[in-house]
């Protein structure tokens, strides 16, 4: 009886938490924080700058997708190179989303810049 309680409520919870996603969906959900943990994706496997010689190409994508109001999410060192101030950690849990968005916006005609829509839907998923 108890085990049988436990699960009907995890299933519950798991119910409520995909129609709050389906009722309400997050705007942009790589933004902030989780756009610093999520650019190295595109830095990678789009761009292949991992450090980031072309700072004005991902500076124009964070104000073209509004993934925050600066670009604080990169770091400056004193030798004017760039680096991702974020650990790499949490892109290897977005990895898998971010080749399912990057596969829907080539067969989609998205723009395959690591930002656009598809992106982001997978990524909220």
């Amino acid at each position: 009886m108890k085990n049988q309680t436990s699960g009907l409520v995890l299933i519950l919870i798991c119910i409520l938490l995909v129609a709050g996603r389906l009722w309400k969906p997050t705007q942009r959900p790589i933004s902030w924080d989780v756009g610093g943990y999520y650019l190295y994706l595109p830095a990678k496997f789009i761009y292949h700058d991992l450090e980031m010689k072309d700072y004005q190409k991902f500076d124009s994508l964070r104000e073209k997708y509004q993934i925050s109001s600066t670009f604080y999410q990169v770091y400056k060192t004193p030798k004017n190179k760039y680096i991702v101030k974020y650990t790499m950690g949490n892109s290897f849990f977005y990895m898998p989303f971010f080749f399912v968005g990057h596969f829907i916006a080539h067969v989609g005609g998205y723009p395959t810049d690591g930002f656009s829509a598809p992106y982001q839907m997978a990524v909220m998923w």
